[in-house]
């Protein structure tokens, strides 16, 4: 009888206890990662373990996925953390709460990477870890191969998703290099406001998206983004990111949190490498076709700010100009004579297109691309 009254304490005691019982409760549900054994038919993959996040048409016919998820716990793992939490708070009158939340919020799933490829009937035929190998250990179709990750190469192998193109080497994310916060973005540092961030940069002023996971605004300065991000439990924290130079990933804090985050890519463009400074994008030597004779050529710019001006490697005897936005006009000098024109970088900052005045105020068209 006493047994039963101390157990039934307990449960009582859970209901209303702390965070570590409510935290463990929520952990991330464990996948059943046989879905990756040789055979399994596509779809049930992504049955398991959602939608890829990239998927790449491979020139035989077959597809190749790449799946993140979380491999967390199974329900009775987790009520039975969640009733030792409830325990150890009804035997130390809450004060358990000091050890079990930070527990909690650490023992909170292992990332998972993994590339699959079907053969052309949309069956298993290998899998690669990328990350998160030792939860794939008991998987059959498993290379045993695990590929190294940097800042400037994603974790996939380039020269088997594109058939084998050599010059293959770098995935692209779709990125504005005047709003280079926009995008979604994998954060990690804090289990109370990690996870995935969806931007959207209107001039100086970041918003949270319907992708995020949390509610938050802050305001760009530079290279950094400061605001306040509504994360779990309703609580608001103060947040101070700095991006790079290349608009891949993220560094700052929060409080006592060191917050980590980088860009999710939105598409599978294979480019060769260029070296690109968001915050300078015209900086670089640009290959330009004119309908005329006065802008064709090569175009050597540096930008300091929003002023642009040519090196001595440009076609021309000199070149100025002013950023406006996405926008670059200025005037082009040949021969002492001046060549007003106006141009406008895309999104991804590897080309651009405008006008010109050349002579006898005739209008000639421009367009430049990035040497590689």
């Amino acid at each position: 009888m006493k047994i039963k009254f101390a157990l039934g304490a307990i449960m009582l005691f859970m209901l209303g206890t702390g965070c570590s019982v409510y935290m463990a409760a929520k952990q991330p549900d464990k996948k059943d990662v046989s879905v990756f054994n040789t055979g399994t038919p596509r779809p049930y993959v992504i049955a398991e373990c959602g939608q890829p996040e990239y998927t790449t048409q491979n020139e035989d016919g077959s597809k190749t996925d790449i799946f993140v998820f979380v491999q967390g716990y199974s329900s009775g793992a987790k009520a039975g953390r969640a009733f030792v939490h409830g325990a150890a708070d009804f035997f130390t009158l809450g004060l358990w709460e000091v050890i079990g939340t930070p527990i909690e919020a650490v023992a909170d799933g292992t990332e998972v990477k993994v590339q699959v490829d079907y053969d052309v009937n949309d069956r298993v035929k290998h899998i690669q870890a990328l990350e998160g190998e030792e939860q794939l250990a008991s998987v059959d179709s498993n290379k045993g191969q695990i590929v190294s990750q940097s800042s400037d190469t994603q974790p996939v192998n380039l020269s088997e998703m594109t058939g084998g193109t050599k010059e293959a080497s770098f995935l692209t994310a779709k990125m504005d290099s005047t709003e280079p916060w926009t995008g979604t973005w994998n954060v990690e540092g804090s289990r109370m406001i990690g996870g995935i961030w969806g931007m959207k940069q209107s001039g100086r002023i970041v918003k949270s998206t319907g992708s995020s996971y949390y509610e938050f605004e802050g305001e760009v300065s530079g290279n950094k983004l400061e605001g306040k991000i509504k994360g779990d439990y309703g609580l608001t924290r103060n947040f101070d990111i700095n991006i790079s130079s290349d608009g891949l990933t993220f560094e700052g804090k929060s409080g006592t949190h060191h917050l980590k985050g980088k860009r999710k890519l939105e598409n599978m463009a294979v480019i060769t490498p260029v070296k690109l400074n968001i915050f300078a994008p015209w900086t670089g030597t640009w290959e330009v076709e004119s309908s005329g004779p006065y802008g064709a050529g090569v175009w050597d710019l540096e930008q300091q700010g929003k002023i642009v001006t040519s090196t001595k490697y440009s076609s021309f005897d000199e070149f100025n100009g002013n950023v406006n936005g996405n926008q670059l006009k200025g005037k082009i000098i040949r021969s002492s004579m001046i060549y007003p024109f106006a141009i406008k970088i895309s999104q991804d900052g590897l080309s651009f297109e405008g006008t010109l005045v050349g002579h006898a105020n005739k209008t000639e068209w421009l367009k430049g691309k990035r040497k590689k």
